[in-house]
Protein backbone atom coordinates (compact mmCIF):
# COMPACT_ATOMS: atom_id res chain seq x y z
CA UNK A 1 0.00 0.00 0.00
CA UNK A 2 2.91 2.35 0.67
CA UNK A 3 4.52 1.38 -2.63
CA UNK A 4 1.37 2.08 -4.63
CA UNK A 5 0.98 5.39 -2.80
CA UNK A 6 4.43 6.44 -4.00
CA UNK A 7 3.44 5.64 -7.59
CA UNK A 8 0.32 7.83 -7.34
CA UNK A 9 2.51 10.71 -6.22
CA UNK A 10 5.11 10.00 -8.91
CA UNK A 11 2.59 10.23 -11.74
CA UNK A 12 0.99 13.35 -10.30
CA UNK A 13 4.49 14.85 -10.14
CA UNK A 14 4.96 13.94 -13.81
CA UNK A 15 1.80 15.88 -14.74
CA UNK A 16 2.46 18.79 -12.35
CA UNK A 17 6.27 19.05 -12.20
CA UNK A 18 6.38 22.64 -10.93
CA UNK A 19 4.12 21.92 -7.94
CA UNK A 20 3.75 18.27 -6.93
CA UNK A 21 7.09 17.43 -8.53
CA UNK A 22 8.95 19.82 -6.20
CA UNK A 23 7.46 18.70 -2.89
CA UNK A 24 9.90 17.90 -0.12
CA UNK A 25 10.33 14.32 1.04
CA UNK A 26 8.32 14.99 4.20
CA UNK A 27 5.48 16.56 2.20
CA UNK A 28 5.50 13.48 -0.03
CA UNK A 29 5.08 11.33 3.06
CA UNK A 30 2.09 13.35 4.19
CA UNK A 31 0.51 13.07 0.73
CA UNK A 32 1.08 9.30 0.55
CA UNK A 33 -0.44 8.91 4.00
CA UNK A 34 -3.47 10.84 2.76
CA UNK A 35 -3.75 8.46 -0.24
CA UNK A 36 -3.64 5.46 2.09
CA UNK A 37 -6.31 6.93 4.40
CA UNK A 38 -8.47 7.75 1.36
CA UNK A 39 -8.12 4.14 0.21
CA UNK A 40 -9.38 3.02 3.62
CA UNK A 41 -12.40 5.33 3.41
CA UNK A 42 -13.29 3.98 -0.04
CA UNK A 43 -12.67 0.37 1.06
CA UNK A 44 -15.16 0.92 3.87
CA UNK A 45 -18.00 1.37 1.39
CA UNK A 46 -20.23 -1.40 0.09
CA UNK A 47 -18.19 -3.90 -1.91
CA UNK A 48 -20.46 -3.53 -4.94
CA UNK A 49 -19.82 0.23 -5.07
CA UNK A 50 -16.04 -0.05 -4.71
CA UNK A 51 -15.90 -2.88 -7.25
CA UNK A 52 -17.83 -0.78 -9.80
CA UNK A 53 -15.33 2.06 -9.40
CA UNK A 54 -12.42 -0.36 -9.72
CA UNK A 55 -13.93 -1.84 -12.90
CA UNK A 56 -14.17 1.60 -14.50
CA UNK A 57 -10.56 2.40 -13.57
CA UNK A 58 -9.49 -0.99 -14.95
CA UNK A 59 -11.00 -0.18 -18.35
CA UNK A 60 -9.18 3.17 -18.38
CA UNK A 61 -5.98 1.35 -17.35
CA UNK A 62 -6.34 -1.05 -20.28
CA UNK A 63 -6.77 1.93 -22.62
CA UNK A 64 -3.65 3.56 -21.14
CA UNK A 65 -1.65 0.38 -21.80
CA UNK A 66 -2.91 0.40 -25.39
CA UNK A 67 -1.82 4.03 -25.80
CA UNK A 68 1.68 3.20 -24.52
CA UNK A 69 2.04 0.29 -26.95
CA UNK A 70 0.77 2.47 -29.83
CA UNK A 71 3.34 5.09 -28.82
CA UNK A 72 6.09 2.52 -29.27
CA UNK A 73 4.75 1.51 -32.69
CA UNK A 74 4.46 5.14 -33.85
CA UNK A 75 7.93 6.03 -32.54
CA UNK A 76 9.87 3.32 -34.36
CA UNK A 77 9.47 4.24 -38.08
CA UNK A 78 11.20 7.63 -37.77
CA UNK A 79 13.51 6.97 -34.83
CA UNK A 80 15.94 4.24 -33.82
CA UNK A 81 14.93 2.09 -30.87
CA UNK A 82 16.39 3.38 -27.60
CA UNK A 83 17.10 -0.27 -26.72
CA UNK A 84 16.71 -2.76 -29.57
CA UNK A 85 14.56 -5.67 -28.33
CA UNK A 86 15.34 -7.64 -31.53
CA UNK A 87 19.06 -7.78 -30.79
CA UNK A 88 18.85 -11.51 -30.21
CA UNK A 89 22.56 -11.85 -29.43
CA UNK A 90 21.96 -9.85 -26.24
CA UNK A 91 19.83 -12.71 -24.92
CA UNK A 92 22.50 -15.41 -25.36
CA UNK A 93 24.00 -16.90 -22.16
CA UNK A 94 27.44 -15.75 -23.31
CA UNK A 95 26.30 -12.11 -23.41
CA UNK A 96 26.64 -9.88 -20.31
CA UNK A 97 22.92 -9.13 -20.65
CA UNK A 98 21.93 -12.72 -21.44
CA UNK A 99 20.17 -15.34 -19.37
CA UNK A 100 22.93 -16.85 -17.23
CA UNK A 101 23.86 -17.37 -13.59
CA UNK A 102 25.89 -14.19 -13.55
CA UNK A 103 22.92 -12.10 -14.72
CA UNK A 104 19.97 -13.94 -13.27
CA UNK A 105 18.60 -11.22 -11.03
CA UNK A 106 16.01 -10.13 -13.62
CA UNK A 107 13.91 -13.08 -12.42
CA UNK A 108 13.17 -11.30 -9.14
CA UNK A 109 11.55 -8.39 -10.98
CA UNK A 110 9.70 -10.54 -13.50
CA UNK A 111 8.23 -12.94 -10.93
CA UNK A 112 6.54 -10.02 -9.12
CA UNK A 113 4.17 -9.62 -12.07
CA UNK A 114 2.60 -13.03 -11.38
CA UNK A 115 2.94 -13.36 -7.60
CA UNK A 116 -0.17 -11.28 -6.97
CA UNK A 117 -2.28 -13.99 -8.54
CA UNK A 118 -3.53 -15.08 -5.11
CA UNK A 119 -4.67 -11.63 -3.95
CA UNK A 120 -8.29 -11.88 -5.20
CA UNK A 121 -8.48 -15.38 -3.75
CA UNK A 122 -8.53 -13.72 -0.33
CA UNK A 123 -12.09 -12.81 -1.27
CA UNK A 124 -12.89 -16.49 -1.96
CA UNK A 125 -15.88 -16.71 0.37
CA UNK A 126 -17.49 -13.80 -1.50
CA UNK A 127 -17.07 -15.43 -4.93
CA UNK A 128 -20.47 -16.70 -6.07
CA UNK A 129 -19.40 -18.98 -8.93
CA UNK A 130 -16.50 -21.41 -8.50
CA UNK A 131 -15.92 -21.21 -12.25
CA UNK A 132 -14.90 -17.57 -11.79
CA UNK A 133 -11.74 -18.72 -9.99
CA UNK A 134 -10.45 -20.87 -12.86
CA UNK A 135 -11.35 -18.16 -15.39
CA UNK A 136 -9.48 -15.59 -13.37
CA UNK A 137 -6.40 -17.79 -12.94
CA UNK A 138 -6.25 -18.54 -16.67
CA UNK A 139 -7.22 -15.27 -18.30
CA UNK A 140 -5.84 -13.04 -15.56
CA UNK A 141 -2.40 -14.62 -15.79
CA UNK A 142 -2.46 -14.45 -19.59
CA UNK A 143 -3.46 -10.77 -19.53
CA UNK A 144 -0.64 -9.96 -17.10
CA UNK A 145 1.97 -11.67 -19.30
CA UNK A 146 0.78 -9.96 -22.48
CA UNK A 147 0.54 -6.51 -20.88
CA UNK A 148 3.90 -6.93 -19.15
CA UNK A 149 5.70 -7.84 -22.37
CA UNK A 150 3.92 -5.23 -24.50
CA UNK A 151 4.57 -2.30 -22.15
CA UNK A 152 8.17 -3.39 -21.52
CA UNK A 153 8.71 -3.46 -25.29
CA UNK A 154 7.22 0.03 -25.66
CA UNK A 155 9.49 1.42 -22.94
CA UNK A 156 12.56 -0.27 -24.43
CA UNK A 157 12.09 1.28 -27.88
CA UNK A 158 11.17 4.79 -26.69
CA UNK A 159 12.74 5.67 -23.31
CA UNK A 160 16.55 6.05 -23.16
CA UNK A 161 18.28 3.80 -20.65
CA UNK A 162 20.82 6.45 -19.58
CA UNK A 163 20.71 7.65 -15.96
CA UNK A 164 18.09 5.04 -15.12
CA UNK A 165 15.34 6.77 -17.13
CA UNK A 166 13.83 3.52 -18.36
CA UNK A 167 13.88 2.16 -14.77
CA UNK A 168 12.03 5.17 -13.38
CA UNK A 169 8.54 4.73 -11.94
CA UNK A 170 7.14 7.16 -14.55
CA UNK A 171 8.81 5.47 -17.56
CA UNK A 172 5.41 4.25 -18.80
CA UNK A 173 4.10 7.82 -19.09
CA UNK A 174 7.41 8.95 -20.62
CA UNK A 175 7.00 6.35 -23.36
CA UNK A 176 3.59 7.78 -24.29
CA UNK A 177 4.96 11.34 -24.22
CA UNK A 178 7.94 10.48 -26.43
CA UNK A 179 5.92 8.51 -28.95
CA UNK A 180 2.71 10.55 -29.17
CA UNK A 181 3.33 13.89 -27.46
CA UNK A 182 3.33 15.38 -23.97
CA UNK A 183 -0.49 15.57 -23.79
CA UNK A 184 -0.81 11.81 -24.25
CA UNK A 185 1.91 11.25 -21.67
CA UNK A 186 0.07 13.38 -19.12
CA UNK A 187 -3.23 11.63 -19.85
CA UNK A 188 -1.60 8.23 -19.32
CA UNK A 189 0.01 9.49 -16.10
CA UNK A 190 -3.36 10.65 -14.71
CA UNK A 191 -4.98 7.32 -15.54
CA UNK A 192 -2.10 5.43 -13.93
CA UNK A 193 -2.32 7.66 -10.85
CA UNK A 194 -6.02 6.80 -10.55
CA UNK A 195 -5.30 3.12 -11.16
CA UNK A 196 -2.67 2.88 -8.44
CA UNK A 197 -4.89 4.78 -6.02
CA UNK A 198 -7.66 2.24 -6.55
CA UNK A 199 -5.31 -0.73 -6.53
CA UNK A 200 -4.44 0.52 -3.05
CA UNK A 201 -8.18 0.26 -2.28
CA UNK A 202 -8.17 -3.31 -3.65
CA UNK A 203 -5.17 -4.24 -1.52
CA UNK A 204 -6.83 -2.66 1.50
CA UNK A 205 -10.14 -4.48 1.31
CA UNK A 206 -8.73 -7.80 0.05
CA UNK A 207 -5.94 -8.17 2.60
CA UNK A 208 -8.27 -6.97 5.33
CA UNK A 209 -10.08 -10.28 4.80
CA UNK A 210 -6.97 -12.11 6.03
CA UNK A 211 -6.88 -9.97 9.17
CA UNK A 212 -10.64 -10.51 9.57
CA UNK A 213 -10.33 -14.30 9.34
CA UNK A 214 -7.41 -14.24 11.79
CA UNK A 215 -9.72 -12.41 14.18
CA UNK A 216 -12.39 -15.09 13.72
CA UNK A 217 -9.81 -17.81 14.38
CA UNK A 218 -8.59 -15.90 17.46
CA UNK A 219 -5.07 -15.72 16.02
CA UNK A 220 -5.54 -11.94 16.30
CA UNK A 221 -7.74 -9.95 18.71
CA UNK A 222 -11.44 -10.68 18.24
CA UNK A 223 -12.11 -7.01 17.46
CA UNK A 224 -10.51 -7.62 14.05
CA UNK A 225 -13.52 -9.81 13.19
CA UNK A 226 -16.11 -7.05 13.61
CA UNK A 227 -17.95 -5.87 10.48
CA UNK A 228 -20.09 -2.87 9.58
CA UNK A 229 -23.69 -2.99 8.40
CA UNK A 230 -22.27 -3.30 4.87
CA UNK A 231 -20.43 -6.46 6.04
CA UNK A 232 -17.06 -4.74 5.70
CA UNK A 233 -14.28 -5.61 8.23
CA UNK A 234 -13.76 -2.01 9.31
CA UNK A 235 -11.34 -2.62 12.18
CA UNK A 236 -9.14 -4.82 10.02
CA UNK A 237 -9.01 -2.14 7.31
CA UNK A 238 -8.07 0.59 9.77
CA UNK A 239 -5.49 -1.62 11.50
CA UNK A 240 -3.53 -2.24 8.31
CA UNK A 241 -4.00 1.39 7.29
CA UNK A 242 -2.23 2.43 10.49
CA UNK A 243 0.58 -0.04 9.73
CA UNK A 244 0.97 1.34 6.20
CA UNK A 245 0.97 4.92 7.50
CA UNK A 246 3.69 3.96 9.97
CA UNK A 247 5.83 2.57 7.14
CA UNK A 248 5.27 5.82 5.26
CA UNK A 249 6.40 7.89 8.23
CA UNK A 250 9.53 5.75 8.54
CA UNK A 251 10.46 5.99 4.86
CA UNK A 252 9.58 9.64 4.22
CA UNK A 253 10.04 11.35 7.59
CA UNK A 254 12.29 9.44 9.98
CA UNK A 255 14.95 8.19 7.55
CA UNK A 256 15.37 11.54 5.72
CA UNK A 257 15.72 13.33 9.06
CA UNK A 258 18.70 11.10 9.92
CA UNK A 259 20.25 11.64 6.50
CA UNK A 260 19.03 8.51 4.68
CA UNK A 261 16.97 8.56 1.50
CA UNK A 262 17.29 12.14 0.28
CA UNK A 263 17.55 13.39 -3.31
CA UNK A 264 15.18 14.41 -6.07
CA UNK A 265 11.51 13.71 -5.29
CA UNK A 266 11.14 11.19 -8.14
CA UNK A 267 14.35 9.43 -7.02
CA UNK A 268 13.05 9.10 -3.47
CA UNK A 269 9.74 7.71 -4.74
CA UNK A 270 11.51 5.27 -7.06
CA UNK A 271 13.80 3.99 -4.30
CA UNK A 272 10.98 3.54 -1.78
CA UNK A 273 8.73 1.91 -4.40
CA UNK A 274 11.38 -0.54 -5.62
CA UNK A 275 12.56 -1.57 -2.14
CA UNK A 276 9.03 -2.14 -0.84
CA UNK A 277 7.96 -4.02 -3.97
CA UNK A 278 11.07 -6.18 -3.73
CA UNK A 279 10.30 -6.93 -0.07
CA UNK A 280 6.75 -7.84 -1.12
CA UNK A 281 8.26 -10.18 -3.73
CA UNK A 282 10.28 -11.99 -1.07
CA UNK A 283 7.27 -12.31 1.25
CA UNK A 284 4.90 -13.39 -1.54
CA UNK A 285 7.39 -16.01 -2.78
CA UNK A 286 7.26 -17.55 0.68
CA UNK A 287 3.48 -17.21 0.91
CA UNK A 288 3.03 -19.03 -2.41
CA UNK A 289 4.97 -21.98 -1.02
CA UNK A 290 2.55 -22.01 1.93
CA UNK A 291 -0.36 -22.27 -0.52
CA UNK A 292 1.21 -25.35 -2.11
CA UNK A 293 1.83 -26.87 1.33
CA UNK A 294 -1.84 -26.29 2.22
CA UNK A 295 -2.98 -28.30 -0.79
CA UNK A 296 -0.60 -31.15 0.05
CA UNK A 297 -1.93 -31.22 3.63
CA UNK A 298 -5.49 -31.41 2.30
CA UNK A 299 -4.44 -34.25 -0.02
CA UNK A 300 -3.12 -36.21 2.95
CA UNK A 301 -5.67 -35.42 5.67
CA UNK A 302 -8.89 -34.88 3.72
CA UNK A 303 -8.66 -37.09 0.60
CA UNK A 304 -12.43 -37.48 0.19
CA UNK A 305 -13.08 -33.73 0.24
CA UNK A 306 -10.23 -33.21 -2.22
CA UNK A 307 -11.60 -35.81 -4.65
CA UNK A 308 -15.01 -34.13 -4.51
CA UNK A 309 -13.68 -30.72 -5.59
CA UNK A 310 -10.37 -31.37 -7.36
CA UNK A 311 -9.64 -29.82 -10.74
CA UNK A 312 -6.60 -31.97 -11.59
CA UNK A 313 -4.85 -35.21 -10.64
CA UNK A 314 -2.86 -35.10 -7.37
CA UNK A 315 0.41 -35.62 -9.27
CA UNK A 316 -0.17 -32.22 -10.90
CA UNK A 317 -0.20 -30.56 -7.49
CA UNK A 318 2.97 -32.39 -6.44
CA UNK A 319 4.79 -31.30 -9.60
CA UNK A 320 3.57 -27.71 -9.18
CA UNK A 321 4.63 -27.74 -5.55
CA UNK A 322 8.19 -28.83 -6.34
CA UNK A 323 8.61 -26.48 -9.31
CA UNK A 324 6.87 -23.64 -7.48
CA UNK A 325 9.08 -24.01 -4.42
CA UNK A 326 12.22 -23.98 -6.57
CA UNK A 327 10.96 -20.92 -8.45
CA UNK A 328 10.18 -19.19 -5.15
CA UNK A 329 13.69 -19.91 -3.83
CA UNK A 330 15.22 -18.52 -7.03
CA UNK A 331 12.90 -15.52 -6.80
CA UNK A 332 13.99 -14.74 -3.24
CA UNK A 333 17.72 -15.03 -3.99
CA UNK A 334 17.55 -13.11 -7.25
CA UNK A 335 15.47 -10.34 -5.69
CA UNK A 336 17.97 -9.90 -2.87
CA UNK A 337 20.93 -10.11 -5.24
CA UNK A 338 19.97 -7.64 -7.95
CA UNK A 339 19.01 -4.02 -7.36
CA UNK A 340 16.02 -3.01 -9.45
CA UNK A 341 17.25 0.54 -9.81
CA UNK A 342 20.67 2.15 -10.33
CA UNK A 343 19.69 4.57 -7.55
CA UNK A 344 20.49 1.88 -4.94
CA UNK A 345 23.84 0.09 -4.91
CA UNK A 346 24.36 -3.58 -4.14
CA UNK A 347 28.10 -4.00 -4.61
CA UNK A 348 29.52 -4.54 -1.12
CA UNK A 349 30.42 -8.15 -1.92
CA UNK A 350 29.31 -11.48 -3.40
CA UNK A 351 28.72 -15.06 -2.33
CA UNK A 352 28.16 -18.21 -4.40
CA UNK A 353 24.94 -20.18 -3.96
CA UNK A 354 24.49 -23.34 -6.06
CA UNK A 355 26.78 -21.91 -8.74
CA UNK A 356 24.98 -18.55 -8.90
CA UNK A 357 26.50 -15.24 -7.86
CA UNK A 358 24.54 -13.47 -5.14
CA UNK A 359 25.46 -9.83 -4.58
CA UNK A 360 24.90 -8.03 -1.31
CA UNK A 361 25.00 -4.40 -0.28
CA UNK A 362 22.58 -1.57 0.50
CA UNK A 363 19.82 -3.09 -1.63
CA UNK A 364 20.23 -6.57 -0.10
CA UNK A 365 20.08 -5.38 3.49
CA UNK A 366 17.17 -2.97 2.90
CA UNK A 367 14.97 -5.57 1.18
CA UNK A 368 15.96 -8.44 3.46
CA UNK A 369 15.51 -6.27 6.54
CA UNK A 370 11.97 -5.20 5.63
CA UNK A 371 10.96 -8.74 4.63
CA UNK A 372 12.45 -10.31 7.76
CA UNK A 373 10.95 -7.61 9.98
CA UNK A 374 7.51 -8.09 8.44
CA UNK A 375 7.65 -11.86 8.91
CA UNK A 376 8.86 -11.45 12.49
CA UNK A 377 6.00 -9.09 13.32
CA UNK A 378 3.56 -11.56 11.75
CA UNK A 379 4.87 -14.41 13.89
CA UNK A 380 4.83 -12.21 17.01
CA UNK A 381 1.23 -11.13 16.44
CA UNK A 382 0.22 -14.74 15.88
CA UNK A 383 1.86 -15.88 19.12
CA UNK A 384 0.36 -12.98 21.08
CA UNK A 385 -3.07 -13.68 19.62
CA UNK A 386 -2.89 -17.38 20.50
CA UNK A 387 -1.72 -16.56 24.01
CA UNK A 388 -4.45 -13.98 24.56
CA UNK A 389 -7.17 -16.47 23.61
CA UNK A 390 -5.71 -19.52 25.32
CA UNK A 391 -8.35 -20.89 27.71
CA UNK A 392 -7.38 -20.32 31.31
CA UNK A 393 -7.20 -23.38 33.58
CA UNK A 394 -10.12 -23.89 35.91
CA UNK A 395 -9.53 -22.88 39.50
CA UNK A 396 -10.44 -25.68 41.89
CA UNK A 397 -13.08 -24.75 44.47
CA UNK A 398 -12.00 -23.89 47.96
CA UNK A 399 -12.47 -26.72 50.41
Amino acid sequence: MVATGTVVLSYLGFVFPSSVGTWSVVTQGVAITAFIVLSAVIAMQRLRLTQTIVNVVFVLYALAITVVVVAGVVHLPGHPAATDPTNWSAYLPSSPTGVNLGNWTFFGLVILALLGVEVPLNMGVEIRESRAVTRYLLWGSAAVVVAYLAVTWAIMVTVPAQDGQSASVVAVAQAAAIGLGSGWGEAVALVLAAFFLFITVVYNYSFARLVFVSGLDRALPATMAQVTRHRVPANAIWAQTVVAASFTALAFVVLPLVGIGGGRPVDVQTRVYDVLQAAVTVIWCLSMVVLFVDVLIILRRYPEQFRATRLAHPIVFWICSVLGSLAAAIGVLSTLSGSWTPLITNDAGTVRVAGATVHYGTWFWAVAGIAAGSLAVGVLLYLLGRRAHRPSPEVPPLS
